[in-house]
């Protein structure tokens, strides 16, 4: 599916439930607001970011948050993500790299 985003350019969207490697990074980064464990808050946030063509996140948007705090804390748990040595990997099309729009659900269960 593509996508006419404002600034013109056209993302490949991509959905990363099957992507076990990066949500495993995202949950190593999540903090659970405390707020939020106060009030039993659980529930799932979904973000949208995007995969620049070098590989870093950008544009990192919370479509659904669960409130206190839980969007902010997925929204940070992605953006530590460029801090990593390590760079995703840009999607491609007919050869060139493109910018590639994720939406990912962050889970917050209380245990």
């Amino acid at each position: 599916h593509f996508v006419n985003l404002p600034a013109q350019e056209y993302y490949f969207m991509q959905n990363l439930k099957n992507s076990t490697f990066q949500r495993g990074l995202i949950y190593k980064n999540l903090k659970y607001p405390q707020l939020a464990r106060e009030n039993g808050i659980q529930g799932s946030v979904v973000l949208q970011f995007v995969i620049a063509k070098d590989g870093y996140i950008d544009d990192i948007k919370i479509v659904r948050d669960i409130g206190a705090g839980c969007g902010d804390a997925a929204a940070s748990a992605v953006d530590s993500m460029n801090d990593m040595p390590e760079r995703w990997i840009p999607g491609t099309q007919r050869g060139r790299k493109v910018r590639v729009l994720y939406t990912f659900p962050v889970k917050f269960r209380l245990e």
